[in-house]
């Protein structure tokens, strides 16, 4: 399994008691380290996560089915982004949901950013 410094999404709490959400560099030796994750990793956590958001069976999820025609909204689909984005410990672009509208597609770029290459858009 390979590591890689990266930034990491990390919470805290101000005094006034207001969650914060920001990214923290995450260098060699680091606790906050990642491995990085695989296409087929990823597109596995994502036909999971589709499948237990929309509560259908994870068989009817297809790699290439588009997230609209499963039944993702816009409000689904930030919610998904947040998630993958923290669990892989990368940061995705929000608009990501829309040029790469399946699963086969968004793990692909995933996995890019993850390795440290970001794919082309694929619509």
């Amino acid at each position: 399994m390979q590591i890689r410094a990266c930034r990491t999404l990390c919470y805290s709490v101000y005094p006034d008691g207001a969650p914060r959400r920001g990214w923290v560099e995450a260098n060699e030796g680091s606790a906050l380290q990642t491995p990085i994750k695989t296409k087929a990793e990823i597109a596995a956590w994502c036909m999971d996560y589709v499948s237990k958001t929309l509560e259908i069976p994870r068989e009817t999820v297809g790699l290439d089915t588009k997230f609209s025609h499963l039944g993702l909204d816009s409000a689904m689909a930030t919610d998904f982004l947040i998630d993958l984005e923290e669990w892989v410990g990368v940061e995705i672009n929000s608009e990501a949901f829309f040029d790469y509208p399946t699963i086969d597609a968004l793990s692909d770029y995933v996995a890019g950013l993850c390795a440290g290459v970001p794919a082309r858009p694929r619509h």
